[in-house]
């Protein structure tokens, strides 16, 4: 389900269908909740129902119709714009920064190394940034620190979205109502727009100060103190495109 109005739903050469902003979101803004059918794990099968499942615990999974719109059509990308975060037993996709008018809306599916199923592996990344792995899959280290912290965040919402008993070929529902937006966390990579122009900050800024200038700006930054131009923000890594 999306929950912003200004979309539009694209199909593109080699990915299929793909999600586009109409307007300019702002960070945090969240996009929709990703909606399907409660289905068994082992009833979820790639090669015949395409990427469109989402796990929802060790048993069960929730498989989205492709034929709907919905969050389940915006693509996987190395540099992606939009994030996940849990709502009880919900996943919800955010802006992780300013995402423009025009631009593809992209998520890291966040698919963990390969297994001896994935053989040959079909999880080929085609979203085209000079920073592309190739590959939808991301490391161990990466994975098991985003599962950290979703248990981090569901604990801190103190069952405020609810824990349910799931129907097997029942539709997960809507919750009743959605935060206004996400908050921003070092989990989070953050890419700027590459080619817009870049926003100056005075000074010498700390990371934070960087970080919530990419998020908010969607572009990168330019630091003329320190001679740099920074792209992105990888954990605690400054990613730097052009001296200044």
């Amino acid at each position: 389900m999306l929950l912003i109005k200004d979309f539009e739903v694209r199909t593109l050469p080699d990915k299929g269908k793909g999600v586009f902003a109409t307007r300019d979101i702002p960070a945090g803004t969240i996009i929709g909740d990703y909606l399907g059918m409660i289905v068994p794990n082992e009833d979820v099968h790639e090669e015949e129902q395409g990427l469109y499942a989402m796990l929802l615990n060790d048993q069960l999974s929730i498989l989205a119709n492709p034929t709907e719109s919905g969050i389940h059509l915006i693509n996987h990308s190395c540099e992606p714009n939009c994030g996940m975060y849990p709502l009880g037993d919900h996943t919800v996709y955010f802006a992780r920064r300013k995402i423009f008018r025009g631009e593809e809306l992209a998520v890291s599916y966040t698919i963990g190394q390969p297994d001896e199923e994935c053989n040959p592996c079909r999880h080929i990344c085609m979203c085209g940034f000079p920073s592309c792995r190739g590959s939808l899959h991301c490391s161990d280290p990466e994975l098991n620190a985003f599962f950290a912290f979703e248990r981090a965040a569901l604990a801190k919402q103190k069952g405020r979205y609810g824990r349910y008993i799931f129907e097997v070929g029942k539709k997960l529902e809507p919750l009743a109502s959605y935060p206004k937006n996400i908050n921003d966390h070092e989990i989070y990579q953050l890419f700027a727009v590459r080619g817009k122009p870049a926003y100056k900050l005075t000074g010498k800024p700390t990371l934070a100060a960087i970080r919530a200038c990419i998020r908010q700006e969607g572009r990168p930054c330019k630091i003329p103190a320190r001679g740099i131009t920074v792209l992105a923000i990888v954990g605690k890594e400054l990613r730097v495109i052009v001296s200044s």
